[in-house]
């Protein structure tokens, strides 16, 4: 697999884009900034529309925290409610079954669903990262290297990013996933699993990791590897929400922008927000923060990013099909491009 990255103009800039490696300094983009006090702005809630949207325990919600707690969903007219779900595979089901307005989730469950349906478009991306998912096992189990793993359980989300980075882990050690034993459930299905000794290990990510450390102590042991692949936060709404609401999507898309410029200026109250809302240890964002970006953009490496790890999924048999699904009708980057057209470089055609 390749991954392709590009900007608007075909150079590689530092702050859009984390590049191959997935790594990223804190420099900041060098935007025109909205006025922004510097502290939280809050505006008075009168009829406001009701928006949902679904989102994982990981530093890529992060924008959709720091616009709520900061009243920027509220300026545009929005009441929205963050809803915290298990995983963006959770996310993006529930968006699918109208159950919320929108999901922000890794390419993985994105591009899962783009195999077996049509009917849901990506918005924008608000997030990137470098990988955040580990693998765990117990130190009492006697593993000590990945290689050590053969023939174990090994435990983690299918078809989400714990599964295609457990791959790449087999992969990376000259194993795959005959090898092991693989196992799928829920996370905190797989953190029970493995404290009562009934997988060796699992792949997980964000706050989860935390728990694990919580109930293992020392006893737990970690593999991984940032730079082992990217994690790309894609925004996505049903495609009768963004036909018959379009306005609603430009005014998310500026919430998102606001906040995105918020974190920007005021990092430290960022981490403080998003640590809370997601239980996450304040060390670990800290630790984590120089590899993360939050930008709102839709740019055509993030569909070439869909589209490698679609190859993976059709490769490794994840996915029955035998071909893979054009992306570029999933783009949605009318929003974009009247907010802010160079946020928005995908070559697309129009939703009709």
């Amino acid at each position: 697999m390749t991954e392709r990255w590009y900007s608007a103009d075909g150079t590689m800039s530092r702050r859009e884009y984390l590049g191959r490696a997935g790594m990223l300094g804190s420099s900041a983009i060098l935007a025109a900034f909205l006025p922004l006090t510097v502290g939280c702005s809050r505006s008075p809630a009168a009829a406001l529309k009701k928006v949902s949207i679904g989102v994982s325990p990981s530093l890529t919600a992060t924008l959709e925290y720091v616009a709520q707690e900061c009243g920027f969903f509220v300026e545009q007219g929005l009441d929205v409610e963050i809803r915290p779900l298990s995983s963006g595979i959770a996310g993006v089901a529930e968006m699918l079954d109208g159950k919320v307005t929108a999901a922000s989730s890794t390419a993985l469950p994105v591009m899962m669903q783009g195999f077996a349906r049509t009917d849901f478009r990506i918005v924008a991306t608000v997030a990137s990262m470098a990988n955040d998912n580990w693998l765990v096992t117990r130190r009492d189990c006697g593993i000590s290297a990945i290689g050590d793993l053969k023939g174990k359980r090994v435990g983690s989300l299918k078809g989400g990013m714990p599964q295609f980075v457990l791959d790449l882990l087999l992969m990376k050690n000259n194993m795959t996933c005959t090898d092991i034993v693989p196992s799928f459930a829920s996370p905190s299905q797989l953190i029970e699993a493995l404290v009562q000794g009934n997988v060796e290990a699992v792949v997980l990510f964000g706050k989860y990791l935390d728990e694990i450390r919580e109930r293992l102590g020392d006893n737990a042991v970690f593999f991984g590897d940032k730079l082992l692949t990217q994690l790309t936060s894609f925004l996505t709404m049903r495609d009768d929400e963004v036909r018959k609401n379009p306005e609603t999507v430009e005014k998310l898309l500026r919430a998102y922008i606001r906040a995105e410029r918020f974190v920007d200026n005021h990092p430290d109250k960022a981490m403080s927000i998003v640590a809370k809302a997601i239980d996450m240890d304040i060390s670990k964002v800290r630790q984590a923060w120089p590899d993360c970006v939050f930008y709102v953009s839709l740019h055509q490496h993030q569909l070439s990013e869909l589209e490698d790890k679609a190859a993976w999924a059709v490769t490794r048999g994840i996915t029955p099909a035998a071909r893979i699904p054009n992306f570029l009708n999933f783009f949605y980057c009318e929003a974009l491009e009247r907010i802010e057209p160079s946020r928005a470089s995908v070559i697309h055609a129009e939703v009709l």
